[in-house]
């Protein structure tokens, strides 16, 4: 749940930047509703990877955000991510206090590994002997 609200922030403020702008941007679908492992593997992913200034330029950007957020953001929009920061906070409390979630989330990305390679076994065992 806490990535989930790293992801609803960062589209608030994405769409509030967008509305800013006048840009009319709409995410592609795949893009849209990515599953708690997926955004777990991808923090991890880049929290792996990433330089230290690609994460002084991370945070940078995100303080940057927050200011501009505060800014610019209607009242109902700073309590509708006040709601949902102290509900991450909530989730983060109960994750902490029941690592059956956290093991709940290791088998999904396991699962979804599994998944994935069953998918490219299939791809690669098609198509032989065709002429």
């Amino acid at each position: 749940m806490r990535y989930f609200f790293i992801s609803a922030a960062l589209a608030l403020l994405f769409t509030l930047e967008a509305q800013l702008f006048g840009l009319n941007v709409k995410a592609p679908v795949y893009a849209q509703a990515p599953s708690i492992a997926q955004q777990e593997n991808a923090a991890n992913d880049w929290k792996k990877n990433a330089t230290p200034q690609e994460k002084q330029d991370a945070e940078k950007l995100r303080q940057q955000a927050n200011s501009d957020f505060q800014k610019n953001a209607t009242p109902q929009e700073k309590q509708q991510a006040s709601t949902m920061h102290q509900q991450a906070h909530n989730d983060a409390a109960q994750d902490r206090a029941n690592p059956s979630a956290s093991r709940k989330a290791s088998q999904e990305r396991a699962a979804g590994k599994e998944a994935r390679g069953d998918a490219n076994a299939d791809r690669g065992s098609h198509g032989h002997g065709r002429k």
